[in-house]
């Protein structure tokens, strides 16, 4: 920052001595709806992006990547997800209009090195892959999902969201 600023960080994972091992590559940019006749993504229509065979391995559980909106016109959100597997109920990105917005994340691939991604507004979607989290073979790979939706519902100038969970006795 070029002046004072206020931080807030929030924990989403953390890598550790298990299964599941992160590998760092050479950052490439895999997918630019800018470029090569690619057009923004449509509201709530997914488009695929296949990670390139030569950046990671075909058996790699996820990709460490960058994403990032530019040129909408409206605020929204981005989700990105393992292809194959439905979207889950909250965001990666949340976006204003006019302002590009970029956001590191950890995105599980689906079959084929592919995740996918869905926007609420058009907008143009970069994504940088810069590491790989794999696992040895035969180590299970978990997925965290929900199933509650979120709440509140998203709202482009929101920034908490919450899953109500049940009681339980054996806690």
């Amino acid at each position: 920052s070029h002046g004072r600023s206020e931080l807030i960080v929030d924990l989403a994972g953390w890598w550790s001595d298990g299964p599941s091992r992160f590998a760092a590559v050479a950052p490439e940019r895999v997918y630019d709806s800018r470029r090569f006749g690619n057009l923004p993504l449509q509201p709530f229509r997914v488009r695929e992006v296949v990670i390139p065979s030569t950046l990671i391995a075909a058996d790699a559980s996820a990709a460490v990547v960058n994403l990032t909106s530019t040129r909408s016109t409206r605020g929204g959100f981005l989700v990105a997800f393992p292809c194959g597997q439905p979207a889950p109920p909250s965001s990666n990105l949340n976006f204003i209009a006019g302002e590009d917005r970029a956001v590191g994340a950890i995105v599980g691939l689906g079959l084929g090195r592919t995740l996918c991604l869905l926007s609420d507004v058009p907008t143009d979607v970069i994504v940088d892959v810069f590491g790989v989290m794999n696992a040895p073979a035969g180590s299970p790979i978990e997925r965290l999902t929900f199933d509650k939706p979120t709440w509140p519902d998203f709202n482009p100038n929101g920034t908490d969201y919450a899953i109500e969970c049940g009681g339980s006795s054996n806690l």
